[in-house]
């Protein structure tokens, strides 16, 4: 009786661990990542998609995986079966239909949609070698149906990119996104500046996130990545006193290869007495260079 009453326990814990739906707060809220186009490893910011389209979705279906946690035992999870019909790949996979699989319901942080509505798709191979998406708030999955706005944006930032358009380009974001809130109607903090110029990137290049950091910075000339770039990454820290990690890259590029570069990595500790801020507890250095034959 114990053991049963043991059992069912762990599996409400887990049932109700699988239906809460929290990733954080969105720090850049446009597809750059996603697509590789940055080499920071911010926090919140997602990561790299295996698979990106946008398709209409023709169907849904509930499956059942048999999967185990933490305590080896065996349970059962629901999800939805999507099945897209594609109407443009942006990577991966090129298929006419895609089946990606989602959690069930919203609460669960499932992506949404109704059937027969155009949505972008960002999503990752995962167990079983099934491709998963998640709620927007967790990735960049959208219906346009929903959020015609960013649907909109998000595909011009990607088409600009992937077919190299001419132009100068500046995309902007709110100043707010938590957990899956609309964003502000005002977009006043910029995420990404860049400029084409006969069908190659050419000047600055530039990617700031929503607390006004500049996460990348360098410039282009003719295609290729040429003289000083600076990727700047804030993530936690192996220190259990220190407030979070800071990686400063600094890269000097040759001909779009880098040739040399130096990484100054800080551990900080936040202050909560007055002056208030940050005292630097640790600070590393490393230098390389790179050889090309």
């Amino acid at each position: 009786m114990k053991k049963y009453i043991i059992n069912t326990v762990i599996w409400v814990f887990y049932a109700k661990m699988s239906l809460a739906c929290s990733c954080g707060t969105t720090l850049i809220d446009l597809p750059i990542k996603e697509m590789g186009w940055t080499q920071t490893e911010t926090q919140g910011i997602s990561n790299i998609s295996d698979i990106i389209f946008s398709g209409k979705l023709a169907d849904y279906q509930r499956i059942v995986e048999n999967n185990q946690n933490s305590f080896f035992h065996e349970i059962k999870e629901e999800k939805f079966e999507l099945t897209f019909i594609l109407i443009k790949s942006y990577k991966g996979d090129k298929n006419d239909t895609i089946k990606i699989r989602t959690n069930l319901g919203s609460d669960a942080c499932g992506f949404v949609a109704p059937i027969n509505t155009d949505c972008l798709i960002f999503a990752t191979k995962e167990k079983g070698g099934y491709y998963y998406t998640y709620s927007s708030e967790c990735c960049k999955s959208i219906s346009k149906v929903f959020e015609e706005k960013r649907y909109t944006r998000y595909i011009k930032f990607m088409e600009s990119l992937s077919n190299m358009i001419d132009g100068n380009y500046i995309f902007y974001q709110s100043a707010n996104y938590y957990k899956g809130g609309y964003p502000d109607t005002i977009e006043t903090i910029e995420v990404i500046r860049y400029n084409i110029k006969n069908g190659k990137l050419e000047g600055d290049w530039q990617i700031t996130d929503r607390k006004s950091r500049v996460l990348e910075k360098g410039k282009y000339k003719n295609g290729q990545k040429e003289g000083i770039w600076v990727v700047n990454s804030y993530t936690e820290s192996d220190l259990e006193e220190a407030y979070e990690q800071v990686k400063i890259e600094k890269f000097v590029f040759q001909n779009g290869k880098p040739r040399k570069s130096t990484l100054i990595i800080e551990d900080k500790m936040l202050i909560w007495e007055e002056p208030f801020g940050y005292k630097k507890i640790r600070k590393q250095k490393i230098r390389k260079k790179y050889k090309y034959y």
